[in-house]
């Protein structure tokens, strides 16, 4: 007998980045690179804030001499050939946070305030997709009460995982980049589980009438 697991990551109402979140800070030296941003929704976010921040010619002066600094010794790392894969791991990250912390500290106290804005304005747009993709599913398969609420507790305990793992001073950005990357695999496989066969189905449908067909959302 067939056994259906459907993997439909863009109909559940559960999002989350995969990926660790670009730093706001690493996202400044990006202000004079232009080209490419309509087809790369992430360079394009970088470009926006650069806008936002208005750098000063200084501060751009600065922010490239630090993006220079940075090229050269990922490069004298990328030469090292006597150590290991987690000791390269843990250098780069070295470096990329020591770069951060001297982005950061070009910023006026304005400039870092807009960041933390434009921060909580993305996280908001966040919810608010969200809570459309939840009454979406609710009108498309049924959802009950209490797998609302299911979903809505795995959302914030997914979120505080992920969250604890970003901020996990013993990881490099390589570790942490593989258990955000499982937390977010648990989280998807545990909102499966909260559904139906019946809904599985149900939802397949829908989006196979949507023309996004996807073989391999289906295990047998």
């Amino acid at each position: 007998m067939k056994k259906i697991l459907i993997l439909i990551v863009a109909v559940l109402p559960f999002s989350i980045s995969q990926a660790q979140e670009p730093s706001k800070k690493e996202a400044i030296h990006q202000g004079d690179k232009k080209n490419n941003h309509q087809n790369n929704p992430r360079k394009e976010r970088k470009h926006k804030m650069v806008q936002a921040l208005a750098l000063s010619e200084s501060q751009k002066s600065q922010m490239r001499s630090i993006r220079v600094d940075e090229k050269k010794k990922m490069e004298a790392l990328s030469l090292q050939q006597t150590i290991t894969v987690k000791e390269y791991n843990d250098k780069k990250t070295a470096i990329r946070k020591e770069m951060q912390a001297k982005r950061q500290a070009v910023l006026t106290k304005e400039q870092k305030d807009k960041i933390a804005s434009m921060k909580a304005e993305r996280e908001n747009k966040k919810n608010e997709r969200y809570e459309k993709k939840m009454a979406k599913m609710k009108e498309t398969v049924n959802l009950t009460e209490d797998q609302t609420k299911q979903m809505n507790a795995l959302r914030q305990k997914t979120k505080a995982d992920v969250e604890g793992i970003k901020n996990n001073n013993k990881l490099n950005d390589q570790e942490k980049k593989t258990q955000l990357k499982a937390a977010i695999k648990n989280a998807r496989d545990a909102s499966m589980n909260i559904l139906t066969k019946d809904q599985l189905i149900k939802m397949l449908e829908v989006r196979n009438k949507k023309g996004t067909k996807d073989k391999s959302a289906i295990k047998k």
